[in-house]
């Protein structure tokens, strides 16, 4: 998470961030005009309930961003603050998931810092034998 830029200013005049609790770990929410416009939640790994892998790791559960404030650098912003808040946590290493078809995304995650682990094809079935 070193290439993870440190929180700037907020992207849009007037956005502040709010953090709660999500269904996948701990929201971070934009919010303009007490509305959230964008969200990233973030979940710490150290139960090895996934995966069985020493601590310091987390792992993106939601990122999402209303259409009308994509590509104004929102998920960014909310990605600094939320991988701040886990390295109070000593949390090092940050887990995203995306579709490959999902351009937007998967270019989101290298612009980001993430590089690219593994690829898990989805959609077959095994059969019993």
């Amino acid at each position: 998470m070193t290439n993870i830029a440190q929180p700037a200013p907020a992207p849009i005049d007037g956005v502040t961030l709010r953090r709660t609790l999500g269904i996948n770990g701990t929201r971070f929410s934009a919010v303009l005009d007490g509305e959230a416009i964008a969200y990233i939640e973030v979940e710490t790994l150290e139960r090895n309930e996934r995966q069985p892998r020493g601590g310091g790791w987390a792992d993106i559960g939601n990122l999402q961003v209303d259409a009308a404030y994509r590509r104004q650098g929102v998920a960014t912003w909310l990605l600094a603050h939320a991988v701040e808040w886990l390295r109070l946590a000593h949390v090092d290493r940050l887990v995203g998931y995306t579709w490959p078809e999902e351009e937007a995304g998967v270019s989101f995650l290298e612009r980001a810092g993430f590089r690219e682990l593994t690829r898990t094809e989805r959609g077959w079935t095994r059969e019993p034998e």
